[in-house]
């Protein structure tokens, strides 16, 4: 298949006979051996029917490139990829794309990066801005989905997406890392079950114990993060942290015997009323070292949960939410009031 937008092209082709399986009478066959090994090193641990959930991830630079290698190596079968910008070579530092894919499309190189992984796993690429994929085919993505990890770089965007879960009953995982890569912060977003991701965000101050600002410059022309420098293996210790919360919440919501470990972790935390984690990698980061001081060995790479409270009107997850579509009202500019701090993703 085939999808143009924004001039940009990208191929979703059939997968073919590779290596080991071109032996095989049928691709059935393959890919049924190729799911069975990804899932051999995580019995017990993940669900089976990983192979049927459908995760759309909105953002491909650093978070959204890393988190998409993770899931689709532990066994997800299919994945949607969004986003406009095309593989820069300093986008080498911290992603999971190589030199020879600088000047392609984001996705488009990430879809061959992916079925380089597992032939088989469906991928479906926009490259566009969330604003700039047709609404009926928006609506599709968001229908198809299990799962959706907002990983973009702009306030606007993160807010769009959060309404959209909210409105549509999706689980939302949004990842954001503040100044530096120093610090970030994984939301689980449930509807029905917790905040939304305005109401999470709102509810953390900075600022605290600290004489410089955590968050983010913004670029006002655009309402995207400026570039920062950070290096990547800071980014993907947050980045590995919220893969294994999707894969925990994927895992919950297809292990029928409830048998699998992974799945107690994001239930647990949900159960205790806790949906945002707090990450530092650098030592003395932020208020870990106070909510931390009675626990032996502290020092860096820490990370505690936060409760978050719905605020009074919220239009998302109040008593009066709003009941128009938020993908119909897409063009629209939401109150970015609650929405402070972090970069969401890294280009």
């Amino acid at each position: 298949m085939t999808v143009e937008i924004e001039g940009h092209n990208t191929n979703n082709p059939a997968p073919k006979k590779i290596g080991l399986f071109a032996k095989l009478e049928n691709e059935g066959a393959a890919r049924d051996k190729i799911f069975a090994a990804l899932y051999q090193r995580n019995s017990g641990i993940l669900a089976k029917g990983l192979n049927a959930s459908s995760i759309l991830i909105l953002g491909c630079g650093s978070v959204g490139s890393y988190m998409s290698d993770k899931l689709v190596r532990s066994g997800v079968g299919r994945v949607i990829l969004v986003d406009p910008d095309q593989v820069e070579l300093h986008n080498l530092t911290r992603s999971a794309y190589r030199a020879a894919d600088t000047g392609k499309s984001k996705v488009s190189a990430l879809e061959n990066i992916l079925k380089a992984i597992n032939p088989y796993v469906r991928i479906d690429c926009d490259a566009a801005r969330l604003e700039d994929i047709p609404k009926d085919r928006l609506k599709a993505h968001i229908a198809d989905c299990d799962l959706i990890i907002c990983a973009a770089d702009d306030k606007l965007t993160q807010a769009k997406v959060n309404r959209i879960a909210m409105h549509h009953k999706k689980p939302l995982i949004n990842v954001g890392l503040y100044a530096g890569a120093e610090g970030g912060e994984v939301a689980v977003i449930l509807p029905d079950l917790t905040p939304c991701l305005e109401c999470t965000l709102a509810g953390r101050q900075f600022n605290v114990s600290r004489s410089d600002n955590l968050e983010r410059e913004t670029d006002y022309g655009t309402g995207r993060f400026k570039p920062t420098i950070g290096l990547g293996c800071d980014i993907h210790f947050v980045t590995n942290a919220a893969a294994k919360l999707a894969l925990s919440l994927l895992t919950a919501m297809t292990d029928e015997d409830g048998n699998a470990n992974a799945g107690k972790l994001v239930s647990g935390a949900v159960a205790r009323g806790e949906n945002l984690m707090i990450f530092g990698m650098t030592p003395n980061f932020w208020f870990l070292p106070q909510a931390l001081a009675n626990a032996k060995g502290q020092y860096a790479f820490q990370s505690v949960w936060l409760k978050a409270s719905k605020r009074e009107g919220c239009p998302c997850c109040g008593p009066h939410p709003d009941t128009q579509d938020p993908i119909d009202a897409i063009q629209s500019t939401p109150d970015l009031s609650g929405m402070r701090g972090a970069e969401n993703g890294t280009a």
